[in-house]
C-alpha cells in the first residue's frame, strides 16, 4: 500500500503546479501546500480504503459486495453497446465473471482532484481461467468518485467497457461416439449481461484425435449458437475438438469424445 500512498502524493504535487496537468472536466489546481496535504491525506484515505474494501471482495468472490460499491445509478456500458444500470443486474454481471476467474484485484491509475472532491481512473483485473490453457486478463475499466456530501464516500459511478463474452459448450461436452459415425457440437455465445450474440464466427478445429468437422467456421444465429457436425476417423482413440469465437480469441471450449469400436 506503501507505493499507492506515494503515488497519490506526487500526483497532488503535480496538481499543485497548475491546471494543465488536469486530466478530467472540472479538475483545478491545489492553491497552496497546507489544501495539498490535506487534499493528498484525504486521497490516501478513501482510495487506500476503497482499495483494501474491493481486493477483499474480488479475493472471496462476493459479488453482491462487489456491487454494493457502485453509486446508485451508475451504468455499466458494454463493448456491444448493452447496459447494465439495476444493482442486480451488475451483481449477476460480477457473477458471471467471478465464476470463470482465478483472481481480481484493483489497480489505481490516475487521481484527480475536481471541485468538492475527486475522480479515480482504475481498472478490476481479473485473471480468467481457460480450460486446457494459459489464463487470460479480463481488464474492466471503472471511474470512482468522491463529492463530500450526504453519503461521503467514494463509489464506482462508470465503466465503460470489461465485456466478458461468454462461450458455453452444449450438450454434454464428454461423450462417446462409435467409430465411423458422428454428432452435432454446438456452442451459445453471450455477452456479460447475458444477452445472446448473433453473428459472432466461431472456429471448430479437431485439435487431437482425428475425424473432421464441417463447417470448420459457423456463425451464430439469432439464438447465439453455432453449429458444427463431427465424423468420427477410424482409430479408436481419444478426440479433442475445440471451438473459438471471435469475440474471444485464443480462448477454447472444449469437446473431449471417447471412440468405441463397432461392435461386430
Amino acid at each position: 500500500m506503501r507505493r499507492l500512498a506515494l503515488s497519490l502524493v506526487a500526483l497532488a504535487t503535480a496538481a499543485s503546479a497548475g491546471a494543465q496537468g488536469s486530466t478530467l472536466p472540472g479538475a483545478h489546481p491545489i492553491s497552496s501546500q497546507a489544501h495539498e496535504a490535506q487534499f493528498a491525506s484525504a486521497m490516501r484515505a478513501q482510495v487506500d480504503s476503497v482499495v483494501a474494501h474491493l481486493s477483499a471482495d474480488l479475493k472471496s468472490k462476493n459479488a453482491g459486495w462487489i456491487a454494493s460499491s457502485y453509486a446508485d445509478g451508475a451504468v455499466i456500458t458494454l463493448d456491444d453497446g448493452n447496459r447494465i444500470a439495476r444493482r442486480d443486474e451488475i451483481k449477476k454481471y460480477f457473477a458471471r465473471i467471478l465464476d470463470r476467474a482465478r483472481s481480481g484485484r484493483l489497480a489505481v491509475q490516475d487521481v484527480t482532484e475536481t471541485r468538492g472532491g475527486f475522480l479515480v481512473d482504475a481498472q478490476l483485473l481479473f485473471e480468467m481461467n481457460v480450460p486446457g490453457s494459459d489464463p487470460h486478463e479480463l481488464a474492466v475499466p471503472v471511474v470512482l468518485q468522491m463529492n463530500p456530501g450526504a453519503e461521503n464516500v467514494l463509489a464506482i459511478y462508470a465503466q465503460k467497457g470489461g465485456d466478458v463474452p461468454i462461450v458455453d459448450a452444449l450438450g454434454a461436452p464428454t461423450r462417446s461416439l462409435a467409430v465411423g459415425k458422428g454428432d452435432s457440437l454446438r456452442v451459445r455465445v453471450t455477452d456479460a449481461a447475458g444477452i445472446v450474440m448473433p453473428n459472432v464466427a466461431v472456429t471448430f478445429d479437431v485439435a487431437s484425435g482425428g475425424g473432421t468437422v464441417s463447417p470448420a467456421t459457423a456463425t451464430t444465429g439469432g439464438e447465439g449458437i453455432a453449429t458444427t457436425y463431427f465424423t468420427m476417423g477410424t482409430e479408436v482413440k481419444p478426440i479433442r475438438v475445440t471451438a473459438v469465437a471471435s469475440v474471444l480469441p485464443g480462448v477454447p471450449v472444449e469437446f473431449r469424445i471417447r471412440a468405441t469400436a463397432v461392435a461386430p
